[in-house]
């Protein structure tokens, strides 16, 4: 968290990308450091920047089923897109399922679809 906080204090991009246009968020939204994520976010000027693949930091936090990291992203305003969805269904991540079940009641047939 020191070096974050240091190449934040000097100016470093946040923003950047691997050669498969993954973000630091992205990165970090599926390992459990939710300070680390929110330092990050508030750092980051595209929080649904898409990789090479089309996903999200919110798409990496439910795949690794980190339920605390997807609740941070949506809280700061993440969007969850039916693929995002439907990747909690698939994997049987209930938790975060019940989470975005929550969040937006339009959705619950989908959930029920698939029990």
């Amino acid at each position: 968290m020191d070096e974050l906080l240091e190449l934040i204090k000097n100016g470093a991009d946040l923003n950047f990308c691997d050669e498969n246009g993954k973000t630091p968020l992205m990165n970090i939204s599926s390992k459990n450091d939710i300070s680390m994520l929110k330092v990050l976010i508030q750092h980051t000027h595209r929080l649904d920047q898409k990789d090479k693949f089309n996903h999200t930091a919110l798409y990496y936090a439910v795949k690794a089923n980190n339920l605390e990291s997807v609740k941070v992203l949506f809280q700061n305003g993440a969007v969850v897109s039916d693929d995002i969805y439907m990747l909690s269904i698939h994997n049987d991540f209930k938790d975060i399922t019940k989470y975005f079940d929550l969040q937006d009641q339009d959705k619950v047939f989908l959930s029920k679809k698939f029990n």
